[in-house]
Formats: C-alpha cells, sequence, structure tokens
C-alpha cells in the first residue's frame, strides 16, 4: 500500500469518527454534565397501577419468572470455538437439538474459576435464581433491570452481585462521548455508582428527545398503559357497584297503586332479604312489576372487558392467554403445546437477554468463559428431546459419545464409546463377492 493510500485510509477512519461524534454530540447537546437523565414514563406507576394493583399484569409477570426459577446456570470454558459458533447459530434460529449437540462439542463445565464462585453465592441473602428472579420481574415491569457489582478494594474483581430498584435507578449523564457516568437512586441523590460498577439491561425504546431518555428501557406496562387502566377502572367500577349498592330498580303495582305504608313495608321486607344475603323470595298479594334502573357487570361488559385486557396483555408479554384460562380464543392445540410457547417465546429470549448482559459484565470472553443456563431444564422441551432419543436409538451409524454429545452430554472416556456398533445381523457389502451372487440359481424350476 503506498504512503498516499496509507493517508487515504485514515482521513477516511477518521471521518467516520468525527461523523460518530458529530452525533452524539447533537443528541445530547440539551443536557449537562453531572446530572440525571430524565425519563418522561413514570416508572413507579409501572408497579404501583400494574404489578401490585393489576391481578392480571402480575399473573403473567410471575408467569414468566416462575419458569425460570430452579433452572440451573453454569459457567463453561470454551474448548472448541468453531463448534461455539455453530452453538449459537443453531440457537438464534431455535434449532434446540442442534443447539445441545454443539454446545456440549464447544464448552466443558468450570467449576474453579472465580466466577464461579460468585454465582454460588452471589450475595449473603440470595441464590442465584433469586438474583435473576428479581432481575426478570424487574425487566418485565419497568423494561429496565440493573445489577449493581461490588469489587474487591484490592484486584477490583466484582465479589458480589445485587438487584437495585429499577423504578428509582437515575442515570447520571458523562459527556457526549460517554453518556452514562453513573448511577443513583432517586431518594439517595448525593451518593452515585460508577457505570462500571452496574449491569443494566433494558428494551429498546426509540424516544430520542432533548432529555437523552432513550437510555432507559420502555415498560410494557407503560405501553399498555390504556388497557391497564381500562382494566382498573372496571374492576373499581365493579366493586363499587356491589359496595354501595345504590338504585337497583323499581318495584311498583301492576294495576293498582301502593299506598305508602304498603310500599314502606314491602321496602323493608326486601332490603332484610338483601341485607341477610338469603337466597330467599319475597310474596305479595298484588301483582307487581320491576323496572331495572341499575346494570349488572353483565350488562356493563365488565366481564368481556377483562377477557380482552387479558388476551391484549398476554399479547404485550408473548405469553399464551391460554394458560391463564382463556380458553375460547386460543391458537393452541392443547396445554402441553401453550407452555411450550410461553417458553420459546417469552421466557428464553430474558433469559439470554440477562446471560448476555451478564456475561459482558463479568468479561467471560476474556477469559475464555461462558455464563448459560441448562436448556435441558425445562420440562416443556421435553417433547422434542424424546423424540431426539428415539432418532438417535435407530442412528446405529453413532458412536455412544456422538449421541451423548447430541443429548447435550459430556462425551464418557472410554474406547468402546468412541466405536461404532453394528446391530446384530448386519453384514458389509464387501464380504459379498459377486461370484457368491453368480452360484445362487434364480430361475424357476418348472415341473
Amino acid at each position: 500500500m503506498g504512503l498516499l493510500n496509507i493517508f487515504k485510509t485514515k482521513a477516511k477512519a477518521d471521518d467516520k469518527q468525527v461523523n460518530a461524534n458529530e452525533l452524539l454530540r447533537l443528541l445530547f447537546s440539551q443536557i449537562s454534565f453531572g446530572t440525571p437523565i430524565i425519563d418522561v414514563v413514570n416508572q413507579s406507576s409501572a408497579i404501583d397501577k400494574g404489578y401490585l394493583y393489576n391481578h392480571i399484569v402480575y399473573s403473567i409477570v410471575r408467569r414468566i419468572t416462575t419458569s425460570m426459577q430452579g433452572v440451573p446456570w453454569q459457567v463453561y470454558k470454551v474448548i472448541d470455538d468453531k463448534a461455539e459458533k455453530k452453538f449459537k447459530t443453531a440457537f438464534k434460529v431455535k434449532d434446540y437439538e442442534a443447539a445441545m449437540y454443539y454446545k456440549a462439542a464447544a464448552y466443558e463445565p468450570d467449576d474453579k474459576s472465580e466466577i464461579s464462585r460468585l454465582l454460588a453465592g452471589p450475595n449473603e441473602a440470595e441464590r442465584l435464581n433469586d438474583l435473576i428472579e428479581g432481575l426478570a420481574s424487574f425487566y418485565l415491569i419497568t423494561g429496565n433491570g440493573y445489577i449493581y457489582g461490588l469489587r474487591r478494594s484490592g484486584d477490583k474483581s466484582i465479589i458480589r452481585l445485587y438487584n437495585m430498584p429499577a423504578h428509582l435507578v437515575e442515570i447520571i449523564f458523562g459527556s457526549y462521548l460517554r453518556p452514562v457516568k453513573g448511577y443513583r437512586l432517586s431518594t439517595f441523590i448525593d451518593g452515585e455508582i460508577p457505570a462500571e460498577d452496574v449491569l443494566h439491561i433494558k428494551t429498546f425504546n426509540p424516544n430520542y428527545n432533548a432529555q437523552g431518555s432513550w437510555l432507559y428501557g420502555i415498560s410494557p406496562i407503560s405501553a399498555a398503559g390504556n388497557i391497564t387502566t381500562l382494566s382498573n377502572y372496571a374492576y373499581i367500577t365493579q366493586i363499587d357497584n356491589f359496595a354501595k349498592y345504590g338504585v337497583r330498580g323499581i318495584l311498583s303495582a301492576s294495576k293498582e297503586g301502593l299506598t305508602q305504608e304498603q310500599a314502606e313495608l314491602i321496602k323493608e321486607r326486601w332490603q332484610a332479604i338483601v341485607d341477610n344475603r338469603k337466597g330467599d323470595i319475597m310474596v305479595s298479594g298484588l301483582p307487581m312489576t320491576w323496572t331495572n334502573v341499575g346494570l349488572s357487570p353483565v350488562d356493563m361488559q365488565i366481564i368481556e372487558q377483562q377477557k380482552l385486557t387479558l388476551r391484549d396483555l398476554c399479547m404485550i408479554y408473548n405469553v399464551p392467554s391460554q394458560l391463564f384460562g382463556d380458553s375460547e380464543h386460543s391458537t393452541y392445540n392443547n396445554m402441553r403445546e401453550a407452555r411450550k410457547g410461553l417458553v420459546t417465546d417469552a421466557v428464553l429470549p430474558i433469559m439470554e437477554k440477562i446471560k448476555d448482559g451478564l456475561n459482558r459484565f463479568l468479561n467471560t470472553a476474556e477469559q475464555g468463559l461462558l455464563i448459560d443456563y441448562d436448556l435441558q431444564a425445562f420440562a416443556e422441551l421435553q417433547d422434542d428431546m424424546a423424540q431426539q432419543v428415539t432418532s438417535l436409538a435407530q442412528a446405529w451409524w453413532l458412536t455412544g459419545n456422538e449421541r451423548r454429545i447430541a443429548m447435550g452430554k459430556q462425551p464418557i472416556d472410554d474406547e468402546i464409546m468412541d466405536e461404532v456398533l453394528l446391530p446384530s445381523g448386519y453384514i458389509p457389502m464387501s464380504d459379498y463377492s459377486l461370484d457368491e451372487y453368480s452360484q445362487i440359481d434364480t430361475t424357476d424350476e418348472v415341473e
């Protein structure tokens, strides 16, 4: 490469850097150093009016997070780079059978690293599954999840992991080249945690405004704000209707009018039946007519509206509404398929988000390590594995270790496990000669 070409290449690289910096400078031109970035969405309302207030939101979030509980997490050591790439590709296209095969070939468990010890006990009060449940819950409710890493005073390695309350976290602006300077809690504005000590996972936010709000994720509950508000008001209306009763209707004589005394007597007897919650009847010697004034929950379509709310919120969270009693509006043939859809479409994407965040935060790639979870722990995917076992049992041309790897198991150090075992009765074609075939009389006998 000539000297002129070298200068041209460097100039192009510099131009790209200048353009990128100019974009960031424009985006953050309205924010001052050291000030908190304003999130235009009130994250606390997603908790107060969503998770803590609306039983549908609570049920959906809990269903997703409880599906994560009990799933083992493990630190692995990379032993085959090519197999690792194939594993990531297979998982991305949801070919879980191939993913487990390549994962067993790409990694081996590591129990001796400091990261393994950290995951075994992330902090004094929680197991790793508890930590992940909290992180996933905040992520599902607010669109953000934060983990604080406590560092050792000497080598600065992370020795403890703690969940941060996502609805209270504020991002502190640094500069347009390094927008996130640190984090603080809105209830303790004097303290600040350095950016490198915090893992932040978030949903995509297209709200590029002058306040830098896109650095926060978007809460699914905020995106479904009208739906959750409508659901909350529907229940408030129903509760208020039951509590206050009000005038349900007008009872009157169909032919002859009632005296004041008769009207008061009928009212007292009617009220006595209602107050005692008895399934009794009231008898009158006069023909009576009833005119409805109040509306029942069915008449007000509250129940039907709640069904629509359930479906809408399930759509927001990408979970099957059938799992929450909605058998009328289901695209799944049975509950087994619905549970599998919950895992593949809602649980695994969040697990992947958390996995990628932990690996990035703890710098596992620089150490040739990987933090990952056991895909075989999901019972909902066992049907696929059962079919795999049947197929592998008939695949006699594979060695025992190749079958173990295909099932996501580590190979066994035994010579027999690396040999192909021929089924009884199978004879290689090479054992036959053309002479043997020519000696066979294939003519039909004629009597």
